[in-house]
């Protein structure tokens, strides 16, 4: 390996380890007591390391969510190209969410943090509109294709990506569960409920 090639490696990794103590750190601790120097501790480096990386705590914290959503896009993605089918592919939605809850854990503990301080939502949300308004018309293009499938009712797609989303995140931010698998009977019980309802078929 070049050195060139490995400096860079060595970076990115390095980058990755302050993104995750960060995780951990505002999780742990909230937003405002938390400082570079907890972060840097957690990490186990050294603060100037901290600010050659991220110029603040408040450009840290949006990294650490748009790394978070990155990561999740990424892995949904993949896992569309696998599938044809709408229908598939909308229930993959909450089940690569699960997965990204239990592996994630901290993750949401920083989401409903924020969710409680307006102040601090609004800087965050309005820096990270451009890529959340992006990555949502994936989702409204998909509730589109099955519409045209005919395999959802002629709603609009924009409010039942909304509703579907927000039962997905309720999972993620109220639900304590130990194991992925309970995480994703939760998930499979959304796309049931989603697709099929809840009131029971009447005989005939």
């Amino acid at each position: 390996m070049a050195k060139a090639e490995r400096q860079a490696r060595e970076k990115e990794l390095r980058r990755n380890l302050i993104l995750k103590s960060a995780l951990f750190s505002f999780a742990k601790y909230g937003y405002h007591k938390c400082s570079m120097d907890l972060i840097a501790e957690e990490a186990e480096l050294g603060k100037s390391t901290i600010y050659y990386y991220f110029k603040n705590k408040d450009e840290l914290l949006l990294e650490v969510l748009k790394s978070g959503l990155e990561g999740f896009f990424k892995k949904l993605t993949d896992k569309w190209a696998e599938l044809n089918d709408p229908k598939e592919k909308i229930e993959s939605v909450s089940l690569a969410a699960a997965d990204f809850f239990a592996e994630n854990p901290d993750y949401f503990k920083l989401y409903l943090y924020l969710s409680l301080h307006p102040k601090i939502k609004n800087v965050t949300v309005n820096s990270l509109r451009p890529f959340i308004e992006n990555k949502n018309k994936l989702f409204v293009k998909l509730f589109k294709d099955a519409r045209k499938a005919g395999i959802i009712k002629p709603m609009p797609p924009k409010n039942l990506v909304e509703i579907f989303g927000t039962l997905i995140m309720g999972v993620g931010i109220f639900g304590h569960y130990k194991r992925k698998a309970d995480i994703r009977k939760r998930m499979t019980l959304i796309n049931e409920i989603f697709f099929e309802g809840v009131t029971p078929e009447k005989e005939d």
